[in-house]
């Protein structure tokens, strides 16, 4: 499913931001480059995020969905997310 020969890893930290999700998922995809994996880490948001996270990563091959164990906060997501990924560089994006 996945490439493990993967150049870019392009990471989304998540929490409760499930309001504006949608509108920045479509952004990143939208992007010419499309050999990317995105990992989209959930850090156990308590609105709906990870309905929406879900959803796009049924239709999107490219996205890996993860959730970290406990919320972490935004420095251990990071951390989370970045130990998940295959790429030999990382795009680091937060919400």
């Amino acid at each position: 499913m996945y490439n493990d020969n993967v150049r870019i890893s392009v990471c989304l930290l998540v929490y409760n931001h499930g309001h504006i999700l949608a509108e920045i998922i479509e952004y990143i995809l939208a992007q010419t480059y499309n050999d990317f994996e995105f990992i989209i880490s959930d850090d156990n948001s308590t609105d709906y995020s990870r309905d929406i996270i879900q959803k796009y990563a049924v239709i999107h091959k490219n996205i890996k969905a993860i959730k970290t164990p406990i919320n972490l906060g935004m420095a251990g997501n990071a951390n989370y997310a970045i130990s998940q990924s295959k790429g030999d560089f990382i795009a680091l994006l937060h919400l």
